[in-house]
């Protein structure tokens, strides 16, 4: 079931959807249900908190996750590679890269297969050797072959062994006009302090599929200075469509 809002700015759109929330979490002693409530601007979060910490004696034991991305002192970690027992790695890594796509501006990668391809060798052995989107640096330098060679052997997926090898065979000028544009769109996540310390946890790390079955309420503020960290976190957070947290079945979303 989906509900759609509709109306000019001031009309109260989001004051509306604010006492939907506080609804939700008022009543969660009963329902126990999991919400996750994405702002893009900032304006209902701090609604919700503000109301939250005046209502904290009678919503104590409600699990509230605060995800505030205008915070430089904290961040949570959520590392989207992290492996998962119920999920198969090639849907995880291939709807990894259809999101890197969207936050590029495409519709999905049939209009970029070599990205398509070389995105996926390089997050293969990310996700096989249980390391994070922060060692993505060594697998795109050009120079650094050695180091590749390392993280890439003995990989368990043959295509992308033998994508490795050939890769292996390569000059650093050959190599860069390869993977250049592979490059940059992973150096648009590896240059953003907040991201890198996000995806880049290898330990603890926000599991938002279980979250929700377990009846968290996750408020997430994606409101920062710059427009296109929201634009690539409102495609890597939400698990709307589940892209990253395999099957979550049961969990009753209300968003």
């Amino acid at each position: 079931m989906h509900l759609y809002l509709c109306g000019a700015t001031g009309t109260g759109k989001s004051k509306a959807l604010e006492y939907f929330a506080r609804q939700d979490i008022a009543q969660w002693e009963q329902s126990r249900c999991g919400a996750l409530i994405i702002d893009p601007h900032g304006s209902l979060y701090d609604s919700l908190i503000n109301w939250i910490a005046w209502n904290e004696p009678d919503l104590k034991d409600v699990p509230i996750i605060p995800i505030d991305m205008r915070q430089s002192d904290w961040t949570i970690g959520y590392n989207v590679l992290r492996p998962r027992e119920v999920s198969d790695p090639s849907v995880i890594i291939s709807n990894f890269v259809q999101a890197m796509a969207y936050v590029w501006g495409a519709d999905g990668t049939q209009g970029t297969p070599l990205f398509a391809r070389l995105a996926k060798e390089v997050l293969w052995p990310i996700y096989e050797k249980k390391l994070t989107l922060n060692e993505v640096k060594y697998l795109i330098d050009s120079v650094g072959k050695r180091v590749r060679m390392e993280i890439t052997e003995g990989l368990t997926k043959d295509s992308v062994a033998k994508g490795w090898n050939f890769s292996h065979t390569l000059s650093p000028k050959d190599f860069n006009t390869q993977f250049s544009s592979t490059v940059n769109r992973f150096y648009s996540f590896l240059d953003a302090n907040k991201l890198r310390f996000m995806f880049g946890k290898s330990g603890a790390s926000l599991d938002l599929g279980k979250a929700l079955e377990d009846g968290e309420i996750i408020i997430a503020n994606l409101s920062t200075k710059a427009d296109w960290y929201r634009k690539k976190m409102f495609h890597f957070l939400p698990p709307c469509c589940e892209r990253f947290m395999g099957s979550s079945q049961g969990a009753r979303q209300r968003r």
